[in-house]
């Protein structure tokens, strides 16, 4: 019974401290109704939730729905974040919004988070960064849980959507040791075809393989790769002569331009520049 007692007098200290860091004044109907939010969360977490996490959650869903208070958990420069440095707080949140343990909450939040990231790379630069250099270890934890199924997704070459990929993974991530992930996209592009490129979108092919294999270190086996593979996909350009556009030429200059900074020139290749292209005879 004291352990109960104890509990209510922590949350109305919890909930006060929410009041004052808000600066607001509640009326008795707003009192009322937080009183109702944690009688009915208590009764339903007990002892699983601190106080903090009780009070703070149950003033929140007064004035947030189930919705929007989730964007302001996915959301790492959100006011909620703002206004509590305890991660294990949020967390603990995450818990009851979705009205599972701690642990798990903790686990679909930062799947959200992340996912989200990928959903929208240009808009969402930086973001997941942001989300390593906030949760730390929690991140990698689950990172470690999502990330083939990201891998997957986002794989295929309609839309640039691996150079995507890429791209985005190897700048966010570029500060930690991510050299097993980067070797895991590298093994998307090593088992794809030469039909499969959309050379005549300009999606930056070279830039980004650059980028990637310099991150892996430019290993011997990777830049033989990449030359073996330009070769095929020269053969492949030449074979569709007749609809050759301005854009896939300039691709495979910037590719074979590549494989000399590599010193892995193709022997036997001419491709003009492209400011020396006859732009007019190109579809």
């Amino acid at each position: 019974m004291a352990g109960v007692k104890k509990k209510k007098l922590e949350t109305k200290e919890e909930y006060s401290k929410v009041l004052t860091s808000k600066n607001i004044i509640p009326t008795p109907r707003q009192i009322r109704s937080w009183v109702n939010q944690v009688g009915m969360n208590g009764y339903k977490w007990k002892d699983s939730v601190s106080s903090k996490a009780l009070a703070l959650y149950s003033y929140e869903r007064l004035n947030l729905s189930e919705k929007m208070l989730l964007n302001e958990l996915l959301n790492s420069s959100s006011q909620i974040y703002k206004f509590n440095n305890d991660l294990n707080l949020i967390y603990e949140i995450a818990g009851l919004l979705f009205g599972v343990s701690t642990e798990r909450g903790t686990e679909i939040l930062l799947r959200n988070m992340i996912e989200k990231c990928f959903e929208d790379i240009e808009k969402n630069k930086g973001k997941l960064k942001e989300i390593v250099e906030k949760h730390k270890v929690v991140f990698w934890l689950y990172w470690d849980n999502i990330k083939t199924n990201i891998f997957l997704k986002y794989s295929t070459f309609e839309d640039g959507e691996i150079n995507n990929l890429t791209d985005y993974v190897t700048s966010e991530l570029s500060d930690y040791d991510i050299k097993n992930d980067l070797r895991t996209i590298f093994s998307i592009w090593t088992g794809t075809s030469e039909k499969e490129w959309k050379l005549n979108n300009g999606w930056g092919y070279a830039d980004t393989l650059n980028s990637l294999i310099s991150s892996l270190g430019k290993e011997d086996a990777d830049t033989e790769w990449l030359k073996i593979f330009v070769k095929k996909l020269c053969s492949h350009v030449i074979g569709e002569i007749d609809t050759l556009s301005k854009y896939t030429i300039v691709e495979l200059r910037k590719l074979l331009d590549l494989l000399i900074s590599y010193n892995r020139p193709l022997a036997k290749v001419v491709i003009a520049s492209s400011s020396d292209l006859p732009v007019q005879r190109l579809s």
